[in-house]
């Protein structure tokens, strides 16, 4: 019992860490995004957000699958977690060269498929990242499988205040989108240092791990996180693909920098949520696994759907405050496609327990249907609707992924969030929703209707009994 009840703090308190860094993660993206947004204007923004939009598709293959594979088998195999590291880090090392020199030398070819020359030179720049980024996602996934969350935290906010401070001063030394791109690659060049620092222990065990292991393991892992990035980034890629407004890809930018909110915050639940799956399933403690799944869903939906609730009510007023009026036409999208984001990171923590249970080759499955059926939504939506088609082809699309990983979790263990609990979520977020929708205030008045219906929500929570001590 007292173990059950000391996992789960760890948990608890890993989580929170966690989210406070992916808060500065998003703080800092905000302030970058806002900042250049306002500095570099829709168009030349528009292009830095399709850069972004393409190192995160290219990223994939080297942050999540080796990343998690060392996660899972350091938190089962502590005793060999150096030898995981180390094997982790030369299998990044080798990847991400390979993978450097295909991006960097496809830029031409890039370029002419999102038909604009411009991008070529800033392609060439931003590949630089992918060798640093590599070597930091496998020391974070170092730190998450020895549940060091402090430590891990730490270092995602070393990188996040490192991207701000480099962003800004080399764009404000006049280096334009040159110096944005250049702000990044110095922020996780701060990160490495620090997850490096944090991950020096004095330990000489020298029992030896298997590459093979954390290959096999990786592989299916890295397909399905590269679906999920695409889920993310598609749908501008196609806003620049197929519509003919030099300024539509920037709109769409400032829509999706406020739909992916909830995702990276979340995200920080998957983080602890999978070393903390596979250790208690490795035991075959089924009880704490359940007791994980159900509480980890239930407070997801506990803070995300008010979020996304708000923001889609609020969401041209949200976009004129930190944008100006200059990007009004991203408020429609972005009431539409946060709910696309809302779902996806659902998914994401469904298959995150997949995962957790040894099993990626589920979660590749479940994703990959998605991207075609995203395709196909791209293709027939934009034409027809524009920046709303972009986002409802990304909402349709994730919420058949949630669908169907919610229908296989429950398949395997009888249990996801309970019906009663759900009913109230939803129905406090409609609640406030509707009041939202209802009034509309501006600037800076924004921000305090935001608290009030936060309070509101939080007061129906404990009118309906749903918020308890323990919580």
């Amino acid at each position: 019992m007292n173990k059950n009840i000391n996992e789960k703090k760890l948990m608890g308190q890993g989580t929170i860490y966690l989210m406070f860094a992916q808060t500065i993660f998003l703080g800092a993206g905000y302030v970058i995004h806002v900042g250049l947004g306002r500095i570099l204007g829709p168009e030349k923004y528009g292009l830095f957000g399709v850069i972004l939009s393409l190192l995160m598709v290219v990223e994939i293959f080297l942050i999540k699958g080796v990343t998690d594979a060392v996660s899972k088998y350091v938190s089962e195999f502590p005793l060999k977690a150096n030898s995981i590291k180390k094997k982790g880090i030369k299998i990044q090392v080798v990847v991400s060269l390979i993978v450097f020199c295909l991006y960097f030398f496809s830029a031409k070819y890039i370029a002419i498929l999102l038909k604009d020359q411009n991008l070529i030179n800033y392609i060439k720049l931003s590949a630089l990242i992918l060798p640093i980024m590599s070597i930091y996602s496998a020391y974070i996934g170092y730190l998450n499988g020895k549940r060091k969350f402090k430590k891990q935290a730490m270092s995602i906010i070393s990188n996040s205040i490192g991207k701000v401070f480099g962003v800004f001063l080399f764009v404000l030394l006049g280096f334009g989108i040159f110096g944005a791109i250049s702000g990044y690659i110095f922020g996780v060049g701060i990160g490495l240092v620090a997850a490096t620092c944090f991950s020096i222990e004095g330990s000489k065990e020298s029992n030896d791990f298997p590459s093979t292991k954390l290959i096999n393991f990786a592989i299916p892992l890295v397909i399905f996180s590269g679906i999920t990035v695409l889920l993310r980034n598609l749908d501008l890629l196609y806003v620049k693909a197929l519509i003919e407004d030099s300024k539509a890809a920037g709109f769409y930018t400032a829509a999706i920098a406020f739909a992916r909110a909830p995702y990276f915050l979340f995200y920080a639940l998957s983080a602890t949520l999978l070393p903390s799956i596979s250790k208690s399933f490795a035991e075959n403690d089924i009880l704490l696994t359940k007791k994980y799944i159900r509480q980890s869903l239930r407070y997801l939906l506990l803070i995300l759907l008010p979020l996304a609730a708000i923001i889609s009510a609020t969401s041209t007023n949200l976009i004129t405050l930190f944008y100006t009026t200059k990007y009004v036409a991203a408020g429609s999208p972005l009431s539409i496609v946060i709910w696309g984001m809302s779902f996806l990171i659902m998914t994401v923590i469904l298959t995150t327990i997949i995962n957790g249970i040894g099993r990626p080759k589920v979660s590749m499955f479940i994703m990959l249907p998605m991207v075609p059926i995203d395709i196909v939504l791209n293709y027939i939506l934009i034409p027809r609707y524009g920046l709303q088609g972009a986002a409802a082809a990304t909402t349709i699309t994730t919420l058949i992924g949630v669908t169907v990983a919610a229908v296989y979790v429950y398949r395997e263990f009888r249990v996801l969030v309970n019906p009663i609990s759900f009913a109230k979520i939803v129905i406090a977020s409609v609640v406030i929703f509707l009041i939202a929708k209802s009034f509309s205030t501006h600037g800076i008045f924004l921000i305090a209707e935001y608290f009030g219906l936060l309070l509101l929500y939080s007061g129906l929570m404990f009118a309906f009994r749903e918020i308890n001590k323990e919580d």
